[in-house]
């Protein structure tokens, strides 16, 4: 760091503090609120030292954890540029974050945390990120825990702590420790949109309608109201209440853009697009993929974008996406390893090539059941093999997502699962088993929109049946 002159050293530091202060020395996903708070004040610490690289590398981080990856992109290359001004920890702190949030090379960061973990054996910002690398990447839920108990016993007053150890949780369908884990966290004042998310969510699995308004009711007016209002939107989607869900997700848009989270607002109406693509409204689905392009063009909003583009059947569109993808972020591990085979893999089953999708999505395999790919991988070598006319491996496909209940959570590809084991039983001949899986699926779309497309071809192939 350059020399600062003896009249701004004061006002630098208490910047600094100020920052430190706001944004907890933890990290990862959680307490956004700190972090909306922190930017300000790592702003101004670069306006009276522009040099400083560890303000440049946490100013990146807050805004990667509030939904701003242009800003996070910029902030931390600025970072990693200046890593020689910085002391070892900060170097080790300025590599791993350029790692995830510009290259997207998850190995490296992994690798580097370990590193750090072992010199600095007391500081808890590796093992958290770890932690969050094993649950959201690659789906180590059980390596997740490891990490998220060592965090906790490092820094067991963070919120940082308790967000990965819950997470941790949910991904080893463990939710009933998932909720205990919330609860402490706002019994504690640590808790944050979402955590409440999650209680939200947790909620919804036990049916719990109350406590799913009560989360949604703490949310209101929030300044990140639309984590909360897109998983409401979720969930109403996979109960089949595609109106409600449209209505729902319109609010989250509106709730993000008057927030200024215009990436946020355009990846919610991507993934939008994507569950119209997964129940079968195609024209809903491209025109909502158009919407969300117009207004961003992150990897988040192209990911789904393109998914969604490819399920409702536009492959042109769909392949231009994930080209896109491939070529601006060509070492990211998620986007070449799990989102751009899905993708692709879902061009060619509209192509009528599922042999060759299925070969496609084997890359998939090692990041599917992380919190980021979220099974989709499985639903589309699913649909692959039901194109192919193999049933036992199709059933195996879906049950792995049923199976997966806290990874899955609200995802409507979670219910729809049920319907597509149906079709798969179907092909094995597994006529009990078929009945069954139909039924499952009716149960849960007991109070869905009648003119849903896919709902109305379950009813068809039901009554065949009988």
């Amino acid at each position: 760091m350059r020399a600062l002159a003896p009249e701004v050293l004061q006002p630098f530091f208490r910047s600094l503090l100020e920052a430190l202060k706001a944004f907890s020395l933890g990290e990862a996903e959680r307490d956004k609120g700190s972090e909306y708070a922190a930017i300000p004040f790592y702003k101004h610490a670069l306006e009276l030292d522009p040099n400083f690289a560890v303000a440049y590398a946490r100013l990146g981080q807050a805004y990667n954890n509030t939904g701003q990856s242009a800003l996070a992109i910029e902030n931390t290359k600025q970072a990693f540029e200046r890593r020689e001004r910085a002391s070892e920890p900060e170097k080790l702190y300025i590599s791993t974050h350029y790692y995830e949030n510009v290259t997207g090379e998850w190995d490296k960061a992994i690798e580097a945390y370990q590193l750090w973990k072992r010199t600095y054996p007391r500081d808890s910002i590796p093992t958290n990120n770890l932690g969050v690398a094993y649950n959201s990447y690659l789906g180590k839920f059980d390596q997740g825990l490891a990490e998220a108990l060592e965090t906790m016993r490092l820094d067991p007053n963070s919120a940082f702590s308790y967000g990965v150890l819950g997470g941790s949780y949910l991904g080893l369908n463990r939710f009933a420790e998932a909720k205990a884990v919330r609860q402490k966290q706002v019994a504690l004042k640590l808790d944050s949109t979402y955590d409440h998310r999650d209680l939200y969510v947790l909620a919804f699995l036990e049916g719990d309608t109350s406590g799913m308004q009560r989360e949604a009711e703490w949310a209101k007016d929030k300044p990140d109201e639309f984590v909360m209002l897109e998983t409401v939107a979720e969930a109403a989607a996979f109960s089949g209440k595609l109106q409600k869900a449209r209505e729902t997700y319109q609010q989250a848009i509106e709730s993000a853009r008057r927030g200024k989270f215009d990436e946020s607002a355009a990846g919610i109406t991507a993934r939008q697009a994507a569950t119209e693509a997964l129940v079968g409204n195609e024209t809903q689905a491209r025109t909502g993929t158009l919407a969300a392009l117009a207004m961003d063009r992150s990897r988040a909003t192209l990911s789904f974008a393109g998914l969604a583009q490819a399920m409702a059947g536009d492959t042109r569109q769909a392949a231009a996406i994930v080209d896109e993808l491939s070529k601006r972020f060509p070492t990211d591990t998620v986007v070449n390893n799990a989102w751009g085979p899905t993708i692709r893999g879902e061009i060619e089953v509209k192509r009528g090539n599922p042999g060759k999708a299925i070969e496609l999505l084997q890359v998939a395999s090692p990041y599917e059941t992380g919190f980021l790919a979220r099974l989709l991988p499985n639903y589309a070598r699913g649909q692959a093999y039901l194109k192919a006319h193999q049933g036992k491996e199709a059933a195996a496909e879906f049950q792995k997502i049923l199976d997966h209940r806290g990874i899955c959570l609200t995802s409507p590809a979670c219910a729809l699962s049920h319907l597509q084991l149906a079709r798969a039983r179907a092909i094995s001949g597994d006529g009990a088993g078929v009945r069954t899986a139909y039924q499952d699926f009716f149960a849960l779309w007991k109070d869905a929109d009648p003119d849903v497309p896919i709902l109305k071809e379950a009813k068809a192939e039901y009554a065949k049946l009988q």
